[in-house]
């Protein structure tokens, strides 16, 4: 996960360093972003905000961080009015993610309506023409972490739950002993007792075994034998549960005993223990709640935790999508964008030329004859830019298009790969000319394909 973090920083990175350095579509930038990047920014599936790491300042968000935050004057005001931590915390986490020292951020952020959400924070520093600017992605973890603590506090009810009907069988066991004259009573109380545990132990849905281990000569635990379990066993586990009563852990299961140096830990101490495991002979994930009354004896609860597993997989999974948009944005986009900007400073070279030429005392014809001379340059110059924005705009229409659809549509059609290679080799002139290279391209046949997908190619 970590280093799919680092790619969506560094792609997310350079798509707004781009948009800082040239106007892609010839149209007025917005709020120091172009417009097309603008696009991609806002079309995000989680709140984006960028941040001013001198003072705090929100420089910038888009559309979801605005209705997940709900703050009218969001842009603008300062992080420390959404961070629960001190002024002095927060500097010190953003100095972190300037010096690159840390990139993953656990908050707690509070939102227009007072409410205080877990955040996860995923921050990386970029320049741009107004100075180092840190870019932050946030990801709302609150419900995953109330799921988890439901499921503990749960387990942890059911625990107590057995503990206190075996402690109160134990107990009315004990006076049927010392008193006669009370026996019939107790053994009524025990009877009501035993429905009622009966009942819970039956109707769980979670996994409730009861065990007892086995020791060899020496009095090491090597095996465990299974004395009861409820219906749900046979439902997660797949076992009936008269087949399985009264067997050794290594006879129903084959192999070594499950887990035995886990439960074998917690009979020693006496502590209660949660572990979450993958079970690979029934390709499931369980959550199960160890406790133990005695030395030779211990119980589980045992939740399946499978289709949460599935859940956190395909949020993953939608995460390295919005990374492969990220990157794919930043890359296509980089070199047209250094070509516009290259041929734009030739371009203000020429204009400044053409001033000095007619600032100057000649005559008319040596004026003429100078803006002659420059304007082949300068009307390059625009055609090479004009060439950029088109094919960004090209890029950034297939990527808005495939953030809609949510997977890329083929545009196949008759391809003539000398146009396509002419137009590329084109774009990138200036970083050519700049370098000294040389490109030679014989004659190309033509092909079948999706133009946009063979120019990224």
């Amino acid at each position: 996960m970590k280093a799919l973090e680092r790619i969506l920083f560094a792609a997310a990175l350079c798509a707004l360093l781009a948009a800082s350095t040239a106007d892609p579509i010839g149209s007025e930038p917005e709020s120091g972003f172009d417009r097309g990047i603008l696009a991609l920014f806002r079309a995000g599936a989680n709140p984006i905000l960028v941040i001013n790491p001198s003072d705090g300042s929100i420089v910038d968000a888009n559309e979801q961080a605005l209705e997940y935050y709900g703050y009218p004057d969001l842009v603008g005001m300062k992080i420390f009015r959404i961070n629960t931590l001190t002024a002095d915390e927060i500097r010190g986490e953003m100095r972190r993610a300037m010096e690159g020292s840390s990139r993953v951020f656990n908050f707690k952020h509070r939102l227009a309506d007072g409410s205080i959400r877990d955040v996860r924070v995923l921050s990386t520093p970029f320049r741009t023409k107004e100075g180092e600017m840190l870019l932050s992605l946030v990801f709302d973890e609150t419900e995953r972490l109330a799921a988890q603590e439901a499921i503990r506090q749960k387990n942890l009810w059911i625990v107590l739950t057995v503990l206190v009907a075996l402690v109160l069988q134990t107990a009315l066991m004990l006076r049927m002993v010392r008193s006669n004259a009370l026996r019939k009573k107790a053994e009524s109380a025990l009877q009501e007792k035993e429905r009622t545990f009966t009942a819970l132990f039956s109707g769980m849905s979670e996994v409730v075994a009861l065990h007892r281990f086995v020791f060899d000569d020496e009095g090491r635990r090597v095996d465990y034998r299974l004395i009861e379990c409820n219906a749900a066993y046979e439902r997660v586990i797949g076992l009936p549960a008269a087949s399985v009563t009264g067997r050794l852990a290594t006879e129903i299961y084959g192999g070594e005993a499950p887990y035995l140096a886990e439960y074998s830990e917690v009979a020693e101490t006496g502590v209660p223990k949660v572990m979450e495991v993958f079970y690979p002979p029934l390709e499931k994930h369980f959550l199960i709640s160890i406790v133990s009354s005695a030395k030779d004896r211990f119980a589980t609860i045992t939740t399946d935790i499978t289709e949460m597993k599935r859940a956190e997989s395909r949020l993953r999974a939608k995460r390295k999508e919005l990374e492969q948009i990220v990157y794919a944005a930043s890359h296509d986009l980089r070199s047209p964008l250094v070509n516009v900007e290259g041929y734009s400073r030739e371009l203000e070279y020429s204009i400044e030329s053409l001033e000095a030429a007619f600032d100057s005392n000649g005559s008319c014809e040596k004026r003429e004859a100078a803006a002659r001379s420059l304007l082949p340059d300068m009307k390059d110059s625009l055609r090479r830019i004009r060439s950029g924005a088109r094919q960004m705009d090209s890029l950034l229409a297939g990527l808005l298009k495939l953030s809609r659809l949510r997977k890329a549509a083929l545009n196949l059609r008759q391809l003539d790969m000398n146009a396509i290679v002419s137009e590329l080799v084109s774009s990138m002139r200036f970083q050519v000319e700049k370098s000294g290279a040389t490109i030679s391209v014989g004659d190309l046949p033509r092909c079948y394909g999706d133009a946009v997908q063979i120019t990224q190619v």
